[in-house]
């Protein structure tokens, strides 16, 4: 419970064209709970997760996944 993502950016890229951006915030919590977002875009070969700021020692992420 050190540890947190703050400030974070999630953007979908096809080749060098960047297709969509989703900027956000997450509260500290002791007890996280998974959080979803949607984001559509065509033909996406890569997606970047940018921890902007943190909570207390670090980012502290434990798990992304993308369907």
């Amino acid at each position: 419970n050190d540890r947190a993502t703050k400030a974070w950016a999630v953007e979908l890229w096809r080749g060098p064209r960047k297709l969509a951006v989703r900027d956000g915030e997450w509260a500290f919590s002791a007890s996280p709970v998974p959080t979803q977002l949607s984001l559509a875009a065509d033909g996406v070969d890569r997606i970047r997760f940018i921890v902007k700021s943190h909570h207390q020692r670090g980012a502290g992420l434990a798990e992304l996944s993308f369907r």
